[in-house]
């Protein structure tokens, strides 16, 4: 009777096997969810978000994600620059595309977009009469786009 006693004292325990790469090893499952329990907290800390992506490969390999994201980066800093451009703010339409250029895959696109813009900012100044200043953005942007005559011609 004794025996009956503690075999229903006993607590079952079920033993899962993880094969790795030279030696089987035998753990609990407790101790094996404990583990994926302590790996997640370590890596994503108290934030629950993230944790509750069952399959992170259907987003992509880490190339892809960066990618996107430096993809998404140069179209705004594109729409900035063009809404600087309507206000007429040529400076900060001229920096806004100097950053989308240097993360572009289209620098010739780039380049061309910002000779435009130096273009429009010396016609401004040469229309204020700010004739110096006008004739330096006149001569960058034909030096971005030496094979447009029309850049040339206000030289």
């Amino acid at each position: 009777m004794e025996e009956g006693e503690e075999g229903k004292k006993r607590k079952e325990v079920k033993m899962a096997t993880i094969r790795l790469e030279i030696f089987p090893t035998a753990v609990t499952e407790e101790k094996l969810q404990e583990a994926r329990e302590k790996s997640l907290r370590r890596i994503f800390g108290t934030t629950q978000t993230l944790r509750r992506i069952k399959s992170p490969r259907k987003w992509g390999t880490l190339g892809n994600i960066l990618q996107e994201r430096v993809e998404r980066a140069v179209e705004l800093y594109e729409q900035k620059a063009e809404a600087f451009l309507q206000l007429c703010d040529f400076q900060s339409a001229a920096l806004h595309l100097r950053k989308a250029y240097g993360m572009t895959l289209a620098k010739d696109e780039c380049l061309a977009r910002l000779a435009f813009i130096l273009y429009l900012q010396g016609q401004s100044l040469y229309e204020q009469q700010v004739y110096l200043d006008a004739l330096e953005s006149f001569t960058r942007a034909s030096e971005l786009q030496p094979q447009k005559t029309l850049y040339h011609r206000r030289r």
